[in-house]
């Protein structure tokens, strides 16, 4: 191929190229706007109808051929370049019809959505349209999503903003009441049934004259029943339920399920006896000084308000016991009998000072049932000592006051709520009990049962818990020590919340010390018990740790060379700048293998030691080459240290070593790490750069004789970054390096060659003179020199020889745009190309010896003569997004070289290089980066990446590699809802040159209450299986251990 072959190539790729990035230029078939309609084409060869009757025909013709993919985008495009023609509504009707057709439920409905707000007035048959709507939210209620995988799952949460939207476009539609009941549904079946309870009752409010009003009543007395089963202490789900459960039969005099709503009522009336009942029993259990007049109060009022229960009967016995002298009537008129009461014995509310205050927690008493509290009334009087008490309800009886119902206790500095409070004026005592939240200094308690003295500012809890972000700590006595610190006897420490935790610890003795600054935690237990569910599991006669920080990983399974395995990882903090992991790892087939992690940080950086040590029973695998099987053993193991320190802002010092036992103990036991570093360095770094120069001093070192290395020992350069000189037109730039080199072959190189070194200078120094020519016209002429010393070369003799280096080069460059469209569209608002050609010619000639008699370390000594020209082309489509914030739809790169003086073995042009990334949206991603030959007409490298992420963060990705004769990589992978009970991660690798599978990989992640647990398969590229399960605690994100698979 000759030279005018080549520039004809060349020019005619160049052409295309541009053809196809700059598409706007382009010129379609004339058409009229009735608007502002407009739709860029992003492949100039489509076919664009010239009028909206023509563009309409053409749509339909292919939704009726059946290419509903194509037929939907043509209507859409209709709507885009006519939105006022009276075509575009029928396109856009049309459009929703076809996503209906296909089942993609939420387009169709945002389609129909869409029609209903811009094309309302053209729309023939409205109630269709909605009935559409109400079959596709239905859908979506009921839809199994990842039917595939483990039988799928619903969400039926999702349709409440379909219905709801439905019910704002039609609120008087014959349907609403339904679509409004439906919401209800929704909320029920998810378990929310607090808001089941509000769209029940919007049904009865909005629509009572409905047949859909009577089943929401019915729905809401189900929701309420679930509430009052898991929140029973909640007076005010309490009386909202029998206040509903009592309407029900006055409004609904016909209804099938009175007697339902009635024995609801009762067993609400029952509850409220009962917890009554247990109010004046917390009173009765009061020590010192006996408070039985307060029991009296609740114990009257379930014998005068709730005489049809068991309760009042109990209620009558205590009172008798209490005031054995007067007679107690029962609601009959019978005199109340002394009835025997269960032993209370270990009821007491006593258990020491529990004046706690958590930093980042609260304090509870036992089971707390959480309700949702009235704020705090705004405080009256003046008096800083004084206390201020509101409630419901209120009664005096001597220096007692009696609170009753959303009770608020308000002193300066300090405020209490409870459901029932007693407070005592003369002696500043105060006994609460129900829902108590009391916050003291910013300090927050929260619980059932208190003893408190206003005066002194102490108290006293029963059994208490603590929450300390992210775990709950329930103890049999709780003592405040120090303002930070806290002592807990017989203590359960766990992340799950509710009264059955899946994982816990149980210690004999806790401090829990607290750190104002950090708002954390850090634990010092002894005789400490491990328990998954009700098994114990591991002992240890003492813990400590931050509570911020994850505890125990665990991976079991089976497959590949490891036969049956179990690994866990173990952390702990003994301080607060240092952190211990333990590896302990048993496989059937390999061994133990044992490490120890230490990760530290310091006031300017920090850094970790990994160490692991296997005594591998089976070390040597047959696919791995012999002169690598040839150094392998039994002992096994990696020391692996990294350290950075930050200086100052513009120095650091940054260190990392390797020392391994074989070349293949990371791929086999640490296998990700191993794919992003297959050969691992050793090296230490001091680093300043400040806006001028860079300077640093560097030391690499070999420590492993399986890998080729060149040492510097030491290496220090120091570069000048151009910038103008003086008030000249000239710039100066100055790159240095010196450096004493010396290259190390593998003992895998056979026949091995021959070790060498040498010292070495390198000076690159470069002056520019930057041009502009009617301001868009850029050149930049260059000269420079380069000068190498060496104190060996590679001839034979030791004598030190000089290389010189002279350069000339110019670089042309200039611009131009076109704004392609200012509408906007998927890609953002507007549209501009930016066209950039450019050639940058370089001549540099060579004084002295050759690269040949140069010892070769790195692409410095390969440096020669040259006399080329690179020449090329930067494209750019730049569209604005978010807060008008420039963005590139597309930055790509074309070029080529061409050699004026070829060396041996040259040809005149090098390849056609193009990279190319493409953002077409703020979540979807192309890149591509290839090279063609020109003679041999290959592609060779190609590579191709593409990544779609969706809105709940789902990743889709496809990643093409292909290098001829060697791999033809195709990869797809998935990441699905990480943020979802359920995640799916899919992989797969298929190599089309040998046909076969490279790796195939699928991880199932499921989150429980407190315990997330991921099951994964891997087969690899013999075709083995590996399947393993892991666990690990939900509250330590970052607690996934990384499985090396």
């Amino acid at each position: 191929m000759n030279l005018k072959q080549n520039c004809a190539s060349i020019a005619g790729f160049l052409a295309v190229f541009v053809l196809l990035s700059a598409t706007g230029c382009s010129t379609a078939m004339p058409y009229k706007e009735t608007r502002t309609g407009n739709y860029f084409y992003l492949n100039p060869f489509a076919y664009k109808p010239a009028t909206v009757q023509e563009h309409l025909s053409y749509a339909q013709s292919l939704k009726e051929k059946g290419h509903l993919r194509s037929a939907r985008k043509q209507f859409e495009i209709l709507v885009k370049r006519w939105p006022d023609s009276a075509e575009a509504a029928i396109a856009k009707q049309s459009a929703a019809e076809v996503y209906f057709e296909q089942g993609k439920n939420k387009k169709a409905f945002t389609a129909y959505e869409e029609l209903i707000q811009q094309y309302y007035t053209s729309i023939k048959d409205y109630d269709d349209i909605l009935d559409r709507q109400y079959k596709l939210a239905t859908n979506e209620m009921e839809r199994k999503r990842m039917r595939w995988l483990f039988g799928g799952y619903r969400a039926p949460e999702r349709a409440v903003p379909l219905f709801e939207s439905i019910i704002q476009n039609a609120p008087q539609w014959e349907r609403a009441p339904e679509m409004q009941y439906m919401i209800g549904q929704a909320y029920q079946k998810n378990n929310d049934q607090e808001l089941a309870v509000v769209a029940y009752s919007t049904v009865e409010y909005r629509y009572p004259d409905s047949p859909f009003a009577e089943k929401a009543a019915v729905a809401k007395i189900g929701s309420f029943k679930e509430l009052v089963e898991s929140k029973p202490y909640s007076v005010d789900i309490r009386e909202q339920a029998q206040l509903s459960a009592g309407l029900f039969p006055e409004l609904y005099t016909n209804s099938q399920h009175i007697a339902e709503a009635k024995d609801f009522t009762a067993e609400l009336r029952d509850l409220s006896a009962e917890y009554n009942y247990e109010v004046g029993r917390f009173y009765e259990r009061v020590p010192r000084p006996p408070q039985n007049e307060s029991a009296a109060i609740y114990y009257r009022k379930v014998v005068a308000q709730f005489g049809e229960t068991q309760y009042a009967a109990k209620s009558a016995a205590r009172l008798r016991v209490l005031f054995p002298s007067g007679d107690v009537m029962l609601a009959d008129g019978s005199k109340a009998p002394i009835l025997p009461v269960a032993d209370t014995a270990g009821e007491s509310g006593g258990g020491g000072t529990a004046a706690v205050a958590g930093v980042a927690g609260s304090v509870s008493s036992g089971s707390v049932a959480h309700t949702e509290r009235k704020p705090l009334p705004e405080r009256t009087v003046t008096d800083e000592n004084a206390i201020e008490v509101t409630a419901d309800r209120m009664e005096y009886s001597g220096d007692l006051l009696i609170g009753d119902g959303n009770v608020a206790v308000q002193q300066t500095g300090a405020s209490l709520q409870a459901d029932h409070v007693t407070v005592n004026s003369k002696t500043g005592e105060i006994k609460a009990s129900g829902n108590i939240l009391m916050i003291r200094d910013g300090n927050r308690w929260e619980g059932q049962e208190l003893v408190y003295n206003y005066k002194t500012r102490e108290g006293t809890f029963g059994k208490s818990s603590m929450y300390f972000e992210p775990a709950y700590i329930t103890a049999e006595k709780t003592q405040r020590i120090s303002s930070n610190e806290f002592l807990l006897v017989n203590a359960m420490i766990t992340t799950c919340s509710g009264d059955d935790p899946s994982v816990y610890i149980k210690a004999k003795q806790v401090r829990v010390i607290t750190n104002e600054k950090t708002k954390s935690a850090f634990i010092k237990a002894k005789h400490v018990t491990f328990y998954i569910g009700p098994v114990p599991v591991f002992y240890t006669p003492y813990f400590e740790r931050d509570l911020a920080s994850g505890v125990i990983n665990t991976v079991v399974g089976y497959g590949g060379n490891f036969g049956a395995f179990i690994k866990v990882r173990a952390t702990v903090h003994p301080t607060d700048w240092l952190t211990a992991k333990t590896h302990f790892d048993v496989y059937s087939k390999r061994g133990l293998g044992l490490g120890q992690d230490f990760a530290w940080k310091t006031p300017l950086g920090g850094g970790q030691v990994e160490t692991y040590y296997i005594d591998d029973k089976d070390p040597k695998n047959s696919h791995d080459l012999s002169s690598y099987q040839s150094l392998i053993d039994s002992q096994r193991y990696r020391v692996k240290l990294t350290d950075r320190e930050q200086l100052d802002d513009e120095t650091y010092l940054t260190t990392k070593l390797n020392w391994l036992s074989d070349p293949l103990i990371v791929r086999d036991f640490f296998n990700t790490e191993y794919r992003t570093e297959a050969n691992p360095e050793n090296y230490s770094v001091l680093q300043r750069s400040s806006e001028k120069y860079a300077a640093s001093l560097r030391v690499d070192h070999r420590m492993n004789d399986f890998y080729t290395t060149v040492n510097r020992m030491p290496e220090a350069t120091y570069d000048w970054y151009r910038s103008r000189v003086g008030d000249s037109p000239f710039f100066f730039q100055s790159e240095n390096n010196g450096a004493y080199l010396g290259k190390q072959y593998s003992i895998t190189n056979l026949p091995m060659p021959a070790d060498y070194q040498s010292a070495r200078f390198d000076t690159h120094n470069q002056i520019f003179l930057p041009l502009q020519y009617d301001e868009f016209f850029n050149v930049i002429p260059r000269a420079g020199y380069r000068g190498t010393w060496y104190n060996e070369n590679a001839t034979g003799n030791s004598n030190a020889d000089y290389r010189n280096l002279f350069e000339l080069g110019t670089l042309t460059s200039f611009k131009t745009y076109k704004t392609l469209t200012t509408k906007s569209g998927f890609y953002g608002d507007g549209l501009r190309h930016i066209a950039e050609p450019y050639a940058d010619y370089s001549w540099r000639t060579r004084s002295g010896m050759n690269p040949t008699n140069f010892y070769q370390f790195d692409s410095i000594d390969t440096l020669d003569k040259q006399n080329e020209v690179r020449f090329g082309i930067r494209d750019y489509l730049q569209t604005k997004r978010g807060a008008k914030r420039i963005a590139n739809f597309l930055d790509s790169d074309v070029y080529t070289t061409y050699r004026f003086d070829s060396a041996t073995g040259e040809r005149s042009f090098s390849n056609l290089v193009a990279d190319a990334e493409l953002s077409l949206t703020d979540n979807f991603f192309i890149q591509s980066d290839l090279a063609y030959d020109w003679y041999t007409h290959k592609l060779s490298p190609a590579n191709a990446r593409v990544k779609y992420i969706t809105d709940d963060q789902s990743e889709y990705s496809f990643e093409y590699r292909f290098l001829d004769g060697t791999r033809e990589l195709f990869t797809p992978r998935a990441k699905l809802f990480p943020n979802e009970k359920w995640s799916y991660e899919l992989s797969a690798s298929y190599d089309r040159t040998y046909d076969e599978w490279y790796e195939r990989k699928i991880l199932v992640t499921h989150k429980f209450d407190c315990v997330g647990m991921g099951v994964g398969l891997k087969i690899n590229e013999y075709d083995e299986t590996q399947f393993w399960v892991q666990f690990w605690l939900l509250a330590f994100p970052q607690s996934p251990m990384d499985t090396g698979f």
